[in-house]
């Protein structure tokens, strides 16, 4: 069964999980979700559409992704955003649900009672706590120069803000 009609695969290229794409002047600029190899933005060139190829790619720190991209003209602009640890946002609900555990139990909760109400592992509840206690201050976007797309230079770096270590 066709999955769509009037649509012809002209070319492929395999890439980390992408987030926003933004097409310009013979390129296709992904910004990328976290993925292992820490790459940010593929810049990929796509003036042959049957043969796509990745001209360059930015790389961040490993706490760090980018997933949107806007382009105009020679200027490239991602955001700068922090990965979640594996339990996502439930770790920002730590310290709430370390206090009305707490509150509830009249005394302090143990590790098991904590993961149990966040319905998580124990070891992906430390590894949580970690990463809250970690903070995050890269939060912002970066500004690139790609009048020569195979090297994308960086103008600005505008920090924004991000995250204090949460405390308990």
């Amino acid at each position: 069964m066709a999955l769509a009609r009037n649509v012809h695969r002209l070319g492929h290229l395999d890439l980390a999980g992408a987030g926003q794409v933004t097409v310009s002047n013979g390129h296709a600029f992904v910004g990328h979700i976290p993925n292992n190899n820490h790459i940010g933005t593929s810049i990929i060139d796509i003036s042959d559409p049957h043969n796509p190829h990745v001209v360059a790619t930015v790389t961040l720190d490993s706490l760090s992704h980018n997933h949107k991209v806007r382009v105009a003209g020679d200027i490239m602009v991602v955001n700068h955003e922090r990965n979640m640890s594996r339990i996502g946002r439930r770790a920002e609900q730590l310290p709430t649900v370390k206090r009305a555990l707490t509150e509830e139990l009249s005394r302090s909760p143990t590790s098991a009672e904590i993961a149990a109400r966040m319905s998580v592992s124990e070891e992906d509840l430390r590894l949580g706590e970690e990463f809250e206690q970690r903070g995050y201050d890269n939060g912002g976007f970066k500004i690139y120069d790609i009048s020569e797309p195979a090297q994308p230079k960086l103008i600005c770096y505008h920090k924004t803000g991000g995250r204090a270590p949460l405390r308990s």
